[in-house]
């Protein structure tokens, strides 16, 4: 049983896959700072293990999702850190969380201070009142968060998007129960990733097998007012184009009227299998005050496309073609496991075969 006031879960992290590494330089005075430095291929200090798979300097990995849903398996912020220290953080709507925050001059440059006092804003609300850049917010009111924009707020200027990104290796050998962090500052990371999440049906994404790539592709950047041309290496998550197929071609099949479609098989990544819980659509109940249709004419022969010219393997458009003619296919029909058939082996059974084992079983027709 389960403590109730403790409803956060972790999971474990087991390493940190790196996009890039730290570099060390002097001052004119003498002391020494540090900058990050991008490379081409995934660092992998801190993730020994996937090294004995991969190497020492992948550009691709195979991976997984550890969560079903977005968030969990890819968050972001825009934040701003002082000293190893988190001041401010915010979704581009409203601020999450902030501490108190100073913003000083010093030799004619803005540096950002940590300042003493109460936790400003918890859990998206303010918890205390204060003020920022002449507003004044109430406790229990929600602050709003520029996002992009740098100008409401001082501290502001040295905010920054910070994405986190959660993977399971799918190779056998090093599978475990775990995640591999990777943290991203880049914008187009954050853009290509979260389209190409949002583009598999929600809560879906535990299992997929997906490819993850450095991908070397040009950019723009500013320096001094003017823009500036250069290549960088960006982030790619790629499900598995077998799955991928799949998933349109039932999508399609449901918006052309398909009844309620069994759940997509999920592929194999390496030697390790997750199967998905069976998804069945929402049936709506008809009205009862609500005229009945009246029943279609039996098919003829004007409902049956011409095949002879077909060539073997095109079990897509036969599918496409008998949804839009044919009410033939239910969860449990016997049609659809030919037509599995047919797709799996396509010289075994003919398209007029195929036809008419749709029409034997109750199709009436609609065009």
């Amino acid at each position: 049983m389960g403590i109730k006031d403790r409803t956060r879960r972790r999971l474990v992290r087991l390493g940190v896959i790196r996009l890039g590494h730290k570099e060390t330089k002097k001052r004119a005075n003498g002391s020494e700072y540090s900058y990050p430095v991008q490379d081409d291929h995934f660092v992998l200090t801190d993730a020994p293990e996937i090294a004995t798979i991969y190497g020492n300097e992948p550009r691709e990995l195979d991976v997984l999702l550890p969560f079903p849903d977005i968030t969990r398996n890819f968050d972001a912020f825009y934040q701003v850190w002082a000293s190893g220290v988190l001041l401010c953080q915010g979704d581009g709507e409203y601020v999450q969380y902030a501490s108190p925050v100073n913003v000083v001059t010093e030799k004619g440059k803005d540096r950002l201070r940590t300042g003493e006092g109460e936790t400003l804003v918890n859990n998206g609300t303010a918890c205390v009142p204060f003020d920022w850049n002449g507003e004044h917010f109430e406790a229990g009111e929600t602050v709003p968060c520029p996002g992009a924009d740098k100008g409401m707020y001082p501290h502001c200027q040295f905010c920054k998007l910070s994405a986190l990104l959660k993977v399971m290796m799918s190779r056998p050998e090093i599978f475990r129960m775990g995640y591999y962090q990777i943290v991203t500052g880049s914008g187009r990371n954050y853009d290509t990733i979260m389209g190409t999440l949002e583009a598999i049906p929600a809560d879906k994404l535990s299992g997929i097998p997906f490819r993850l790539r450095l991908v070397k592709e040009s950019t723009t950047y500013k320096d001094k007012g003017k823009r500036h041309s250069t290549e960088k290496w960006f982030l790619q998550l790629e499900p598995d184009p077998e799955y991928t197929r799949e998933l349109y071609m039932r999508a399609a099949a449901r918006q052309l009227g398909q009844g309620a479609v069994e759940a997509i098989p999920q592929l194999e990544a390496g030697a390790v299998t997750i199967e998905e819980p069976e998804y069945i659509e929402d049936v709506q109940p008809p009205d009862e005050n609500e005229p009945l249709e009246p029943e279609a004419p039996p098919p003829d022969a004007q409902t049956r496309p011409d095949f002879s010219s077909w060539k073997s393997g095109k079990w897509t458009t036969f599918c496409a073609l008998a949804v839009e003619r044919l009410e033939c296919f239910t969860e449990t029909s016997a049609v659809w496991a030919l037509l599995t058939s047919m797709h799996e082996n396509p010289p075994a059974v003919s398209y007029d075969v195929a036809w008419t084992t749709c029409e034997e079983h109750g199709a009436s027709a609609q065009a």
